[in-house]
């Protein structure tokens, strides 16, 4: 009896690898099923071995199921299948050599600039739509209209940055405007009771820019060289988003005692809490 070449499940295996590194078989599973399905689909992109996509000449397989991530990054809702997109979008932007590499950074700057523009104009509806004098942001209706998608967007972002920084601002393009700009807005707004989002919407604004400053200060420290006007920025950042957060969890128990979720902002500092 001849010993058999292969442990048992070898082929299986090697199948289900071939269908993975079949792009137009994988984006179609992508988009065919249901987002309790996506998600753990996705997150199968991370067991991929790049190398193989190099090997194989594939660059351009790989570059299209990126932006299948992408696609169905900015179609879905659900938590898991939005941190599944951040985490195969974050796995080929450092783990992808050359090309693989590059394809995972363009994927992340493009994610980063849709999600930003839908929020930018979400936000402005919610702005021309807002009652004079503001309601309270316990009052506000979060699940429908532009309040809906900003939360949405909010929460997309919030996948983004708890693994990615965001794309540098130097304020020369719209892909490199700087998204702290609309967060801190937001949680000034609300500590100053003027606010045209709800509540969930600030505390998830309050998470993604503290988050935004962290990778910024790690950005900085790994550079290695600075300049001093570049500390006193982000420094100037820093305490302006530590102030408002400060006011927004001091009046919150006053303000909107039967809300649950803002005194979290307290808890936003360098390393917050996730309040989603």
């Amino acid at each position: 009896m001849k010993p058999k070449l292969n442990p048992p499940g070898t082929k299986r295996l090697k199948v289900k690898c071939d269908i993975l590194l079949s792009t137009s078989a994988f984006k179609f599973k992508l988009r065919r099923y249901i987002e309790a399905v996506a998600g753990p689909l996705i997150e199968t992109i991370r067991n991929i071995k790049l190398e193989h996509y190099s090997l194989k000449r594939r660059e351009s397989d790989f570059e299209d199921l990126m932006n299948c991530v992408v696609e169905i990054f900015l179609r879905h809702s659900s938590r898991r299948v939005l941190d599944a997109c951040a985490g195969a979008v974050h796995y080929a932007a450092t783990e992808g050599f050359e090309k693989l590499g590059d394809i995972g950074d363009v994927c992340r700057k493009s994610a980063f600039l849709q999600v930003t523009q839908k929020v930018q104009t979400a936000l402005g509806g919610a702005r021309a739509e807002a009652p004079e004098p503001p309601l309270a942001l316990t009052d506000i209706n979060e699940d429908e209209g532009h309040q809906f998608q900003i939360r949405v967007g909010l929460t997309r972002l919030n996948a983004l940055v708890s693994l990615l920084p965001a794309p540098s601002a130097d304020g020369t393009s719209p892909e490199t405007h700087d998204v702290n700009k609309d967060l801190t807005a937001i949680i000034g707004d609300a500590a100053n009771a003027t606010s045209c989002v709800g509540v969930r919407s600030v505390a998830l604004a309050a998470r993604a820019s503290s988050l935004v400053l962290v990778h910024r200060m790690i950005a900085l420290v790994d550079r290695g060289k600075f300049r001093l006007a570049e500390v006193d920025e982000l420094v100037s950042v820093r305490d302006a988003f530590l102030s408002n957060a400060v006011t927004l969890a001091r009046d919150a128990v006053d303000l909107y005692p039967q809300s649950r979720i803002l005194p979290k902002v307290r808890r936003c500092r360098l390393t917050p809490s996730n309040p989603r």
